[in-house]
């Protein structure tokens, strides 16, 4: 099984939250497991907003258990940046103020680069991509 780990999978993680165990069976079950650089990116940002950490410390939580969990980091392309934003305006509805999940939209994009659709792990659970 590949599994793509999203940006509040990582930060459920380092947070210890309710759904760490599920997240890290899942990861070490994986046969293959990726993420990307914007998905580091929001649980360091989560990581600042939730727990207070500074720039630093959270951006080295995130990429480090990256590196210990021996999940792929892989950068984040420009058609990714261009799949998510088609995906935003095909989400977009008339009278609607209610604005898309980015990150969402960014890891859906991602997951769609794969030849084989990953499973998506994320801290709400985990759902099938494709």
């Amino acid at each position: 099984m590949i599994v793509f780990v999203t940006g509040t999978a990582i930060a459920e993680i380092l947070a210890d939250g309710p759904e760490a165990l599920n997240l890290t069976t899942a990861i070490e079950a994986a046969k293959k497991v990726f993420t990307s650089s914007a998905a580091i990116y929001q649980a360091a940002t989560i990581l600042m907003d939730r727990h207070g950490l500074n720039a630093k410390m959270a951006m080295h939580g995130a990429e480090s258990f990256a590196r210990l969990a021996d999940i792929k980091v892989l950068p984040t392309s420009d058609k990714v940046y261009f799949d998510a934003l088609t995906a935003r305006e095909q989400q977009r509805r008339p009278g609607s103020n209610e604005p898309p999940d980015e990150n969402a939209l960014l890891d859906m994009a991602m997951c769609q680069q794969f030849r084989f659709p990953p499973r998506l792990l994320t801290a709400e659970g985990s759902a099938s991509v494709r």
